[in-house]
């Protein structure tokens, strides 16, 4: 007789009811949906980290290649020069270097009369500040070593 009754009890608790299962389902989009989420953010934070550190290795690298004399500003500041092309040709920057939305860094060296150069380097998979969330991580990541910003996704460095 007891058989038959944890016969019974265990044919009754085989099994899962629709409640369960939406409640397991629910649970599972949840973690889903953190798991973006936070993936998305990582991400977001490496671009512009990486952003950050190639801007850095741009002013770095104009600095030490202007460095030697006038004639390396000269050619730096020549019309519609692009630094970083110049830099990469005389292999002080990668030649595979891109941002991390997969565009170029657009970079231009500027030496006024009186005062020191300066280099505006362009994010251009970016937006401006105002309209680009990833623009404005950078702004405010730069802003203690950067000396203004341009339009777009720019910003002005001493070298």
């Amino acid at each position: 007789m007891k058989r038959m009754l944890m016969k019974r009890s265990m044919g009754k608790m085989a099994g899962l009811t629709l409640l369960e299962t939406m409640f397991g389902v629910a649970i599972g989009a949840l973690i889903l949906i953190a798991a973006v989420i936070f993936y998305t953010s990582t991400k977001n934070s490496q671009n512009v980290s990486k952003a950050v550190t190639d801007m850095n290795s741009i002013v770095a690298q104009t600095s030490a290649y202007i460095a030697p004399g006038a004639t390396a500003l000269s050619a730096l500041t020549a019309a519609s020069t692009d630094t970083v092309a110049v830099l990469q040709s005389a292999n002080y920057l990668p030649a595979d270097m891109s941002d991390p939305w997969g565009q170029a860094y657009t970079a231009v060296t500027t030496a006024p009369a009186t005062g020191t150069a300066y280099v505006t380097i362009t994010v251009t998979g970016l937006g401006a500040p105002a309209d680009d969330k990833n623009c404005a991580a950078i702004q405010q990541a730069v802003s203690a070593t950067s000396i203004g910003m341009g339009d777009g996704c720019s910003f002005k460095y001493n070298v």
